[in-house]
């Protein structure tokens, strides 16, 4: 379980690496090489990306513990899982696949999106977050930076909120949560929700789920789903996929802001 959750993180894990490290440290020299070879790593072993990065294999051993996997074995085994990342960052959204231009499917999914978070909805929810102690969100990779751009915004705005996305296991701010707090799982297309249920079953938050995926089992485990539109939108790269979690947490945090005034 814990390593089928950590494949949705690896990503985030990645680039954080990326980002924040220095050109000459080994962890930034094997978080390029994976990211940069992630086809062809199930042909290689711990002895060939040892080699490859210069580094020894108790490092490569360090590395792959850093990420949340016991070893190297195993990043490699869920690291294939992220070919389906790939593949989303790799469609764009304006192909003309069905005949509807983009700018009408955009306006569909504003529609949608609209018929659901109702006016009366989204007092609900502003209530629900200023009683809230904390705000947790659970998102895989690709949601990872719509749920940041609402945590800045909500934080500078006095109230705190966190985001996991990647070592999802054992990790403390979950296992602190109280019935007073909220935690939002993100899943558009219902991949990542599936393999998160399991997991967050047995948490005393409040519950929430967004998605566009209508299934009645989701209501065992969350008190509350939030959908994105009338029918599932599962596949790759879509306006579902791309702009409606934006959509509607920006609608949730306008009505935030106005009841501070």
């Amino acid at each position: 379980m814990e390593r089928d959750l950590n494949k949705y993180g690896i990503l985030n894990s990645l680039i954080s690496i990326l980002n924040e490290g220095m050109d000459d440290l080994a962890d930034v020299t094997i978080a390029k090489y994976l990211l940069q070879n992630y086809n062809r790593l199930q042909d290689l072993n711990i002895y060939n990306v040892a080699s490859e990065c210069f580094v020894s294999r108790t490092t490569i051993l360090r590395f792959a513990k850093k990420l949340g996997f016991d070893n190297f074995k195993d990043l490699k085994s869920q690291f294939s899982n992220f070919y389906d990342t790939y593949l989303f960052y790799r469609s764009s959204i304006y192909g003309n696949r069905t005949g509807i231009s983009c700018v009408e499917e955009i306006s569909n999914m504003a529609r949608e999106c609209e018929l659901f978070f109702t006016k009366e909805r989204v007092a609900s929810i502003v209530e629900d977050i200023h009683r809230a102690t904390q705000i947790v969100f659970m998102t895989s990779d690709i949601y990872s930076r719509q749920s940041a751009e609402f945590q800045k915004a909500m934080i500078l705005n006095g109230k705190m909120v966190r985001v996991i996305s990647n070592k999802y296991e054992n990790n403390e701010i979950l296992d602190n949560l109280k019935q007073e707090d909220l935690l939002l799982v993100i899943s558009v297309s219902g991949f990542f929700v599936t393999e998160i249920m399991p997991f967050i079953k047995e948490n005393c938050a409040k519950k929430i789920l967004l998605t566009t995926i209508h299934d009645k089992s989701y209501n065992k485990i969350f008190n509350e789903i939030w959908y994105l539109s009338e029918t599932p939108k599962r596949g790759n790269r879509n306006v579902y996929t791309v702009f409606a979690t934006q959509y509607c947490l920006e609608k949730i945090f306008d009505a935030y802001l106005k009841s501070l005034k």
